[in-house]
């Protein structure tokens, strides 16, 4: 049996490309994830999923024919998700954007009825902004996700990725969207090539002797406190450093990690 659980990515063709990522990160808090320039291809953080623009004028665009217009559209609308749903945010966000948004009203979508609202984007593709559904239940968590073990695994696996200088197996440790806080004042690295190029930079290409260890706070199924230390050497300099810090991590339900936040000391000699 085939299971669908989400949009996984749609692909928009464009016509201004500029204007279009003005729209979707700027009024709608999408991230440019990946570019291919050789294809004509940007690809867009949006949530849990992707929305890629394709510009037509591109190798992929060409391939597609006519540019899509008033007469012509491949779509009817599509939705995001929107977490959390408070309409006067996102009426003034809209509103300094200059983003014209039509009245918020109760409509069925994937996780049951509940409020949502079409703007439309700068090529005339009508976008549904959802919120959850009313009265929805809280998730049971079942027997044996309290279970500490499985954050102690997460654990080990973070500190064997860090030892071994090993940004894919990292990545591995994090859910798609995942939200990455090296610090509480710094915004967050979002999404996993951003993490896997922090990873790749700040620790495989300008560490060696790295040692690592961490203890299990806390731990509810979903959400894991642990204090951890490491050592290592800078590359090239061979400064000693030692860091010691707290980290907070959120799980989905297949135990990667959404969002990671850490606060830490460090000592170098």
């Amino acid at each position: 049996m085939i299971r669908v659980r989400e949009i996984d990515h749609l692909v928009l063709r464009v016509v201004d490309l500029e204007a279009m990522l003005r729209f979707y990160c700027d009024v709608l808090g999408c991230t440019v994830e990946r570019r291919q320039e050789t294809l004509g291809l940007v690809q867009l953080r949006a949530g849990r999923s992707l929305l890629d623009l394709v510009p037509v004028d591109g190798k992929l665009g060409r391939a597609g024919g006519a540019a899509p217009g008033r007469e012509g559209r491949n779509l009817d609308h599509f939705c995001f998700r929107v977490e959390p749903f408070d309409e006067a945010e996102i009426r003034n966000r809209l509103a300094v954007h200059g983003v014209p948004v039509g009245p918020i009203a109760s409509r069925y979508g994937a996780e049951g009825e509940g409020p949502s609202v079409y703007v439309t984007d700068p090529e005339g593709n009508v976008v549904e902004l959802k919120g959850p559904p009313r009265g929805a239940p809280v998730r049971p968590v079942p027997a044996g996700e309290h279970d500490p073990g499985r954050f102690q695994r997460w654990l080990d696996g973070y500190g064997q990725a860090w030892m071994t200088g090993d940004p894919q197996a990292a990545v591995q440790l994090f859910a798609p969207s995942a939200a990455y806080h090296e610090t509480p004042f710094d915004p967050p690295m979002v999404g996993t090539e951003a993490i896997r190029r922090y990873w790749t930079e700040g620790a495989k290409n300008a560490q060696t002797a790295v040692q690592f260890e961490a203890t299990l706070l806390w731990f509810d199924g979903t959400t894991g406190v642990a204090r951890w230390r490491a050592t290592f050497r800078r590359v090239p300099s061979r400064v000693f450093v030692e860091l010691d810090g707290t980290l907070l991590a959120r799980f989905d339900d297949e135990m990667r990690c959404e969002e990671f936040r850490e606060w830490w000391h460090r000592r170098e000699s």
